[in-house]
């Protein structure tokens, strides 16, 4: 894949909202099967069509080993009463037409060079060991492709100060608190990352060795992040340790899931 990394979006771009459990289950399911089936691993996570998410989705896409990706979003500088700033490209209103692509491409390079960590050391945001934003684009029209390629992508790698470009996992804090993830914690099937809450979760709580996790919040200072260590497992592993079963509740929501941990026989994504 080129270190590219894959997620989910939903089977039908529906507001995940307004959605039933069941189809909110639909929805995530379908398009992570169909994902696996095409390039042999299935993702961790999944962008909310329209950023549209609430803690009941959430809590069902937890429950299926999935966790959300959003772009990032501020009030810093936002004057009383004003909209929060998106680092959205808008991208796809060049394809729909309503703005044309010279002064929309200009707006989100000035979106760009607001990013506070970059640009004001003084803002109340601003943390040396806590930078960057996550960008909303999209490649599936060829006007924000021809964007993307022939403008962001440049304008970022020639920015002083320097950006460095990764994908959304390569920025995400390891569970143990070790450092980063790597590309391959983005999948199932290469996941390293065993305290990742979306791979315990579709694992029900096991790893394919029978090791359990137990995941806590810690807060030390101003600081709160999640710690997750190994327990003695108080059950054997099922079958030949590469599948597990669970039941889920989710106050309405109840289903039972069985995930297959597949052995993707020494492929590494990098």
């Amino acid at each position: 894949m080129n270190n590219h990394e894959i997620s989910g979006h939903t089977w039908s771009h529906s507001a995940l909202t307004t959605l039933t459990n069941e189809q909110i289950v639909a929805e995530l399911g379908w398009t992570r099967k169909s994902i696996r089936d095409v390039i042999g691993v299935t993702p961790l996570s999944f962008r909310p069509p329209y950023g549209d998410i609430d803690d009941r989705v959430r809590a069902i896409a937890l429950a299926m080993g999935m966790r959300p990706v959003l772009w990032t979003s501020s009030m810093e500088g936002v004057a009383p009463g004003g909209s929060a700033i998106q680092w959205d490209s808008q991208d796809w209103r060049v394809h729909a037409g309503t703005v044309q692509s010279v002064p929309n491409q200009a707006s989100f390079q000035a979106i760009l060079d607001s990013s506070p960590q970059f640009s004001n050391q003084t803002s109340s945001s601003y943390s040396t060991s806590h930078q960057g934003v996550v960008v909303l684009q999209h490649d599936i029209y060829v006007e924000s492709v021809n964007l993307a390629i022939g403008y962001t992508i440049p304008y970022a790698e020639a920015h002083q100060p320097r950006w460095n470009l990764k994908t959304v996992t390569e920025c995400q804090p390891r569970f143990d608190g070790t450092g980063k993830q790597i590309l391959r914690d983005a999948y199932l099937e290469t996941n390293t990352d065993k305290g990742n809450p979306a791979y315990v979760a579709f694992m029900s709580g096991s790893d394919n060795n029978g090791t359990s996790y137990q995941t806590t919040v810690v807060t030390d200072g101003s600081v709160t992040r999640t710690v997750t260590r190994a327990i003695p497992s108080s059950s054997s592993s099922s079958g030949n340790g590469n599948s597990a079963s669970g039941r889920v509740d989710l106050g309405p929501l109840k289903f039972i899931a069985g995930f297959v941990a597949m052995v993707f026989g020494g492929a590494i994504l990098l």
